[in-house]
């Protein structure tokens, strides 16, 4: 799973030296056009004009670009920007293919007390995993009720957002999009757009292009 998981960072439009960070995952092994797509949040990549991806563990960045958006249900799609001239990169993608994670699209397989795990990049980090429960599998989403949402208490912060919900099967439960904190305090819980949300706004991004 590790292996699956990257951080994304994003250069504004409006300023060259300040720099957004979140977590994305690998998706899929190939595309129709040959590249790896990676699956985020649109409020990660809202503005940005650039794009890096870091696999864990990895000094080396890809280049990305975005090729879909989804902005109900806040979710995006990257693809690796490696064009012929980056020689380099090329013979490592053919030494070590990157790897893909599957997701869950069945929502019946996905139920409360389930366990999960959060992975990604919070708060500037390489790589961090929290481990929690699903608490709530029928959330709706904050800008459309039709968008499913898990409700879990695997912890959060600030550059989880886009990194994937995991179950003990290694499949991509939901993708984690915001946490709930109240102006009185830390609640714990975080939610996650559901599975089968996730696979049919890929369809849709994927359709659009």
């Amino acid at each position: 799973v590790k292996r699956g998981i990257v951080r994304i960072e994003t250069t504004p439009r409006f300023s060259a030296t300040e720099k957004g960070t979140g977590s994305g995952v690998i998706f899929e092994k190939e595309a129709s056009w040959g590249a790896a797509l990676i699956l985020t949040n649109y409020h990660v990549i809202h503005q940005g004009a650039t794009f890096r991806v870091w696999q864990a563990g990895k000094l080396a960045y890809y280049p990305a670009i975005v090729v879909g958006i989804d902005p109900l249900a806040d979710l995006a799609l990257l693809q690796l920007a490696i064009t012929n001239d980056m020689k380099k990169m090329m013979e490592l993608l053919q030494r070590d293919p990157l790897p893909w994670l599957e997701i869950e699209k069945d929502p019946d397989k996905i139920q409360v007390g389930d366990e999960v795990w959060a992975f990604g990049h919070p708060l500037g980090q390489q790589f961090i995993v929290t481990k929690g429960i699903i608490n709530r599998v029928e959330l709706p989403g904050p800008l459309s009720p039709f968008v499913n949402m898990i409700m879990h208490d695997a912890i959060l912060n600030s550059g989880s957002s886009g990194g994937p919900l995991v179950n003990k099967e290694n499949k991509v439960v939901g993708v984690n999009t915001f946490i709930f904190s109240p102006r009185n305090g830390y609640t714990g819980l975080g939610a996650a757009t559901r599975g089968d949300t996730v696979f049919k706004s890929i369809g849709m991004m994927l359709a659009s292009q």
